[in-house]
């Protein structure tokens, strides 16, 4: 895998290379939060989000955005991007975080 190098006007760092792959389902236990790895393809292939079911706190990655519907990249699926949204509107959702 390349690393990709990050830049902006202020900061310049590279990508830290991953070390594990989340799977759907998964908890990542940070103490006191525990949120499930939710698989949520379709916008991108790889796309994830975080679920915490005990404050019913969702991140939602790019699943989920402001802007118009982005899907003529290649890793676009429009069936699987209704599916994740579906599953989405299946949860108690109370405090939403969006992507860019």
């Amino acid at each position: 895998m390349a690393v990709r190098e990050l830049r902006s006007a202020r900061v310049s760092s590279a990508a830290a290379a991953p070390t594990s792959q989340l799977s759907d389902g998964e908890i990542i236990d940070l103490g006191d939060r525990h949120l499930q790895v939710l698989h949520l393809p379709g916008h991108s292939a790889g796309s994830i989000g975080l679920w915490e079911s005990r404050t019913g706190t969702l991140f939602s990655g790019d699943t989920i955005y402001d802007g118009p519907l982005i899907d003529g990249l290649p890793d676009n699926r429009r069936a699987e991007y209704g599916n994740s949204l579906r599953r989405l509107l299946d949860l108690p959702v109370r405090i939403g975080s969006r992507g860019a």
